[in-house]
């Protein structure tokens, strides 16, 4: 399973007290009891059983459904203040939390720690993450912001929404992932693989805006075997990252994934709280780490933005 490794100047050990906090950051995070356990080193069972009895003593309720909504479970008050002393520990120890997508997985910036699975999830929901102190920051797609964003973004300045601030990055380039024996790209009008609409909805305006008809997956194709499992029932092409391609590799390693030649690439932000951002000083150059390890990992990928 591919996942974001929590990032740590030195190995994070969670407090006892905080653990209960943590098994919901991640269920939070992961999606499911069952990716969760994967996380933690626990059986289902026993995430399932104190997941259960937390949610009981916290009088949690399960939160609007729909892919706008990042939480599972609405964000009392009483659990914010407790998800922000976990989230204040964790930074003063030097770790920070960082999330992504398969498109696009954050970088290891240093040490080893806490494994997230990476997921689709609509830019929104990545707001409400970081609102809710589940995340530290976030790696966005710059074609998914493009239809959340009240108004353009341009490369050379930070830009506010709403609560957050969002940071450019590099740019990273964009591809397509090719059934075996075929090594052309798919020509205009035919068909293309992308993420489920609501989860990814700017890469499929920007297929259709290349002339490409889109196949959406199932919104539970998330990790590479899901994938895989699709696409051999579905074998057309998939609008596929350079990262992306890498992860995919082991589970589709007769799949050839081919740039496109437009050039230009998808630019990259860094999401982060504003007011989080402001009182730790950890994070106030992490977009600068963050664009400098993209870049190390993917050279030929754009470089910097601006």
């Amino acid at each position: 399973m591919p996942a974001i490794p929590e990032q740590f100047s030195d190995r994070y050990a969670v407090p006892a007290v905080l653990e209960p906090i943590q098994l919901l950051d991640v269920l939070e995070l992961s999606g499911t009891t069952t990716a969760a356990a994967q996380v933690l080193g626990q059986s289902q069972s026993t995430v399932s059983r104190r997941s259960q009895a937390i949610r009981h003593d916290l009088k949690l309720q399960p939160g609007p459904a729909g892919p706008l909504h990042g939480l599972r479970f609405h964000d009392t008050g009483c659990l914010r203040l407790l998800r922000r002393a976990s989230q204040w520990h964790r930074l003063e120890a030097g770790a920070v939390r960082i999330g992504g997508s398969p498109w696009q997985p954050p970088p290891a910036l240093r040490g080893h720690g806490l494994a997230l699975p990476l997921r689709f999830r609509h830019p929104r929901a990545w707001c409400q993450l970081l609102e809710a102190h589940c995340l530290d920051a976030a790696v966005l797609s710059g074609l998914e912001l493009r239809e959340s964003l009240p108004a353009p973004a341009t490369t050379a300045t930070v830009v506010r929404w709403g609560a957050c601030l969002l940071q450019p990055l590099a740019v990273s380039a964009i591809g397509v992932l090719m059934p075996p024996g075929e090594w052309g790209l798919p020509p205009h009008g035919s068909e293309v693989v992308v993420p489920a609409r609501p989860l990814a909805p700017g890469l499929a305006a920007w297929a259709a805006q290349h002339s490409w008809r889109c196949r959406h997956a199932s919104p539970s194709c998330q990790e590479p075997e899901a994938w895989a499992a699709f696409l051999a029932l579905q074998p057309l092409p998939l609008l596929c990252s350079r990262p992306w391609a890498l992860a995919l590799a082991p589970v589709l390693p007769d799949w050839p994934w081919r740039p496109l030649p437009e050039g230009g690439g998808d630019q990259l932000w860094l999401l982060q709280l504003e007011e989080v951002l402001q009182e730790h000083r950890r994070l106030q150059a992490l977009a600068a780490e963050v664009r400098s390890a993209l870049v190390a990992m993917h050279p030929g990928d754009g470089g910097p933005s601006a």
